[in-house]
């Protein structure tokens, strides 16, 4: 016989947030995404920067 699990599951929350662009684009001093990784009471931010680059059309 299998025996009924009662835990619930965990549940994991992932939020990014991202500079919203002006006049075109994102200025590189602005260009900071944070992730927030939420699981129960506990939370975790992160924060990192990134470049966007536009290679030519062949």
């Amino acid at each position: 016989m299998t025996q009924q699990n009662d835990i619930p599951p965990t549940i994991i929350t992932l939020t990014l947030t991202l500079p919203t662009p002006e006049g075109g684009g994102i200025a590189p001093e602005r260009a900071t995404a944070t992730l927030l990784i939420q699981r129960g009471d506990l939370a975790h931010v992160q924060q990192c920067h990134y470049g966007v680059y536009n290679y030519p059309r062949k």
